[in-house]
């Protein structure tokens, strides 16, 4: 009988012992939840809308957009400031003078506004004045590409820097402070600076080698 209480008792704090693994293990997952995320851009009430589509069209091509998506993105960013303005005029003086100093605080760190901006004219502020500053429309400030189809794939490929670093997205907004540059030497403009054409070369080299091989089987047909 002894025997039997022993072993039951050693089954019982197995079973426990088993038990709160799986319970810790549970534990461990809730509190490592991912966020919820979130849209990043907020389509258009009206979808088709001429004006709206010709104006958005026009914008894509200026700046070398990929899709809508990335248009969208930048307007949220201005339509977010402006809401955070707007609700600045409901509030006590004290308040909204703060809170308007971080908002323009963090729209010159952007580059969007300067220094002598005053409050009431980020209400002015357009899409434009963010699309300036992604990295694919300072390239082609800073003169590092001829055209903004030219600065994406730059960019996308990994030629461009920001402070040294190497940045793949086209669409990364650059601080007033950042310094952008190449990240490496463009084989390219290597090539246009020193006046030769690399895909004309190629197929200079591919036509004299189809003409050799050509020149060899006729003489050794000849020989034959």
């Amino acid at each position: 009988m002894l025997h039997l209480r022993n072993s039951k008792q050693k089954q019982s704090k197995s079973l426990k012992v088993r038990s709160s693994k799986p319970t810790a293990l549970i534990k461990v997952f809730v509190m490592g939840d991912p966020r919820k995320l979130r849209k990043k851009y907020e389509t258009p009430k009206k979808v088709w809308d001429k004006d709206r589509i010709l104006e958005e069209t026009s914008l894509m091509n200026k700046y070398g957009l990929k899709n809508m998506r990335e248009l969208w993105r930048a307007a949220l960013i201005i339509k977010k400031v402006r809401r955070e303005v707007r609700k600045l005029f409901s509030l006590e003086e004290s308040v909204s003078v703060k809170r308007g100093e971080k908002i323009l605080t963090r729209l010159v760190k952007l580059g969007i506004a300067s220094k002598d901006t005053k409050i009431e004219e980020v209400l002015s502020f357009t899409v434009e004045d963010v699309l300036k500053r992604r990295l694919q429309s300072q390239v082609v400030q800073e003169g590092l590409a001829k055209n903004v189809r030219e600065a994406r794939q730059l960019i996308v490929h990994g030629f461009i820097s920001v402070n040294g670093k190497r940045v793949t997205r086209p669409s990364y907004l650059v601080k007033y402070d950042e310094k952008v540059g190449y990240y490496k030497p463009v084989p390219i403009h290597a090539a246009a600076n020193s006046g030769s054409n690399p895909v004309k070369d190629a197929h200079e080299v591919k036509g004299s080698k189809d003409l050799a091989s050509e020149s060899n089987e006729s003489f050794e047909q000849s020989e034959g």
